[in-house]
């Protein structure tokens, strides 16, 4: 992802996958740790300005 021309003006470095999270019949979730431009969290993360809340 970090190599992609379209994140590589947002991400500061590659990716940091930190391991499973949950795994059940439905899928598996992955915990991955981006550092990323200020303010670029919300567009690298796919969520839209509507969805975003203060962690």
């Amino acid at each position: 992802m970090c190599q992609e021309p379209q994140w590589q003006s947002m991400m500061l470095e590659p990716a940091d996958v930190l391991g499973v999270e949950n795994l059940s019949h439905t899928g598996v979730l992955i915990q991955v740790w981006i550092t990323t431009q200020p303010m670029q969290q919300w567009a690298v993360a796919g969520v839209s300005t509507a969805d975003q809340t203060s962690f």
